[in-house]
């Protein structure tokens, strides 16, 4: 997946991407005309959140599980499982029902949409969205602006916005192919799944540290990188050196 915004300045083709995996896939392809620029995401639409303390509720925001699980649903559920703290909980919301790899009483599984998608990030001290396949990685950067700690794969893109290492989990050494690299024959197309072992072991580092820094580095980020008048200014640089 390649998130991207073509346009023209002056006759010639521009792709506008918002991470540099999305830059580097271009690149391999013959494309050169890449800028990579923030996504111009709108803060004001998220909570801001403020999580101090150690991690008590876990959330993972599934939307619809696919064939390829390309959320990692299946492995968030296991990791957690893994984690031996009858005080922690998950909260795993799908938009439609699909059966979970493991039983647990701890996990709390909700069906169906929000009226408003600010929801996913009111409640939870900790994201676990370790994504097998990522192209913009919304799943990833909406909790990260809105201030909470996020666990995630160590690949990209989603380690261009956790920048933790206590959150980032490392990824199986086989990269498998996806249902888009079968049917479309798309090369750049694999899953990078997490290692369930590493994800376990940052739920389970999550729970017993004061989570109070990382979650005002990461709205601090938020504000630096993605405010309305800082996407501004480095639209309007990047296309003023055209």
């Amino acid at each position: 997946m390649v998130p991207w915004y073509g346009s023209r300045v002056e006759g010639r083709r521009l792709f506008f991407v918002p991470n540099q995996k999305a830059v580097d896939i271009l690149h391999s392809y013959g494309f050169q005309n890449c800028l990579h620029v923030p996504w111009p995401l709108d803060l004001e639409s998220l909570p801001s959140r403020e999580v101090s303390g150690v991690a008590r509720t876990f959330i993972h925001n599934a939307g619809l599980v696919d064939h390829d699980d390309r959320k990692g649903t299946s492995c968030v559920v296991k990791a957690f499982s893994k984690v031996r703290n009858p005080d922690i909980c998950l909260i795993i919301r799908m938009q439609q029902e699909s059966p979970l790899p493991i039983k647990d009483h701890r996990i709390d599984l909700r069906i169906g949409n929000l009226d408003n998608p600010a929801e996913l990030y009111t409640e939870g001290d900790v994201a676990i969205q370790p994504s097998r396949m990522e192209g913009l990685g919304f799943m990833v950067l909406e909790p990260v602006c809105c201030g909470m700690p996020v666990i995630t794969t160590d690949s990209a893109p989603m380690n261009e916005y956790v920048h933790q290492p206590e959150l980032l989990a490392h990824p199986t050494l086989i990269r498998k192919k996806s249902f888009a690299y079968k049917a479309a024959s798309i090369p750049h197309a694999y899953l990078t799944p997490p290692k369930v072992s590493s994800l376990a072991k940052r739920i389970n580092w999550c729970s017993h540290n004061d989570l109070s820094q990382i979650s005002k580095q990461n709205r601090d980020w938020a504000l630096s990188r993605h405010c309305a008048q800082n996407i501004r200014l480095s639209w309007e640089n990047t296309l003023s050196k055209l």
